[in-house]
Formats: C-alpha cells, sequence, structure tokens
C-alpha cells in the first residue's frame, strides 16, 4: 500500500469488497494489520505536520497587502 494519511481501515474495508479487485491470498492479514496499525499512523502523521508547521514558520502572522485602498487621496489636477 502507498503511504496515504488519510485512509482509514473501512475504507479499505470497502476497497476489498469492490467486484473485479484483486486480492492478495492474506488479504485477511492485510486487514488485520491495518486495524492495528492504523491509531498509531495518525499520532506519526500528526507529528510529522506539527514537525513541517515548525520547521517551515507557518504559524507566524503575515499581513497582507490591501487590495485597495480604504481612503484613497484625491490628486490635484
Amino acid at each position: 500500500m502507498l503511504f496515504r494519511p488519510e485512509l482509514k481501515p473501512g475504507m479499505v474495508e470497502d476497497m476489498i469488497m469492490e467486484e473485479g479487485r484483486p486480492l492478495p491470498d492474506n488479504i485477511s492479514e492485510v486487514l488485520e494489520e491495518t486495524r492495528a496499525q492504523w491509531l498509531e499512523s495518525q499520532r506519526t502523521t500528526d507529528r510529522v505536520i506539527a514537525a513541517l508547521v515548525s520547521a517551515l514558520d507557518l504559524m507566524q502572522e503575515r499581513r497582507k497587502m490591501p487590495v485597495f485602498k480604504l481612503n484613497p487621496v484625491e490628486s490635484e489636477e
């Protein structure tokens, strides 16, 4: 399986039940392992995201430039 942090054991069950999907002989063992490892994979994903946010300084407040002037200055003509 590819790394997919949003993949939940119920989604794996749904994929198993799809018609015509080729399955390995040990699919019940794969599903059991998926269920057993899911909580720890969620914790790992949380730690990776927190590390990225910290390393990239994504929680720093940034001011956006105004799109338009609220108090336009009239030019002297």
